[in-house]
């Protein structure tokens, strides 16, 4: 109304903090949402009218199970990807969903990648190459005085690209 698309979905503190027009010309958005607790990570779907795109997950919303934060989204080949972070461990995530929003349960662990690295990692922008990789951008804590940068590249399938960095991760101070 007035040009201000709304939608209920019954959460508290909701908040977008990425979005992408998608090949289909609707839209979907990645954000947080929190109910008193600490915040889930959610995908949204709107349409190009600024309606709830309905058919995007379940009228038009997605968990993002596992994380705090859902912060970038791509999409490629009508796959869209989602990536974010836990804040308690300090995990970096990436969900693959179909054009419906559905989880796509081949990729990674049941339709979401996992990395720690054996200290904390944030995801918070994504990019998909031309061939399908994706490129994640983030940072790393290394102690509680320490943080650097990180660049992942993962293949289409979740696992990490071996070939890229050092175990598919690039870090710099």
């Amino acid at each position: 109304t007035g040009g201000i698309a709304q939608a209920n979905f019954t959460l508290l503190e909701l908040q977008i903090l990425n979005f992408i027009r998608r090949a289909n010309g609707n839209y979907a958005c990645v954000g947080i949402s929190s109910n008193g607790n600490a915040p889930d990570g959610y995908s949204f779907g709107f349409t190009a009218d600024g309606l709830v795109d309905s058919v995007y997950g379940y009228n038009g919303l997605v968990p993002l199970t596992g994380t705090n934060y859902a912060t970038g989204i791509a999409e490629h080949n009508n796959i869209i990807y989602a990536c974010g972070y836990s804040s308690i461990p300090l995990q970096g995530f990436v969900w693959a969903l179909d054009d419906t929003g559905s989880y796509i349960f081949s990729f990674g662990t049941g339709s979401k990648a996992v990395f720690s690295l054996n200290m904390g990692v944030g995801y918070n922008s994504i990019q998909v190459q031309p061939d399908g990789q994706i490129l994640l951008g983030g940072g790393t804590l290394i102690s509680a005085q320490e943080s650097d940068f990180i660049i992942s590249r993962i293949n289409t399938d979740g696992t990490a690209d071996t070939t890229f960095g050092v175990g598919g991760h690039f870090m710099a101070d």
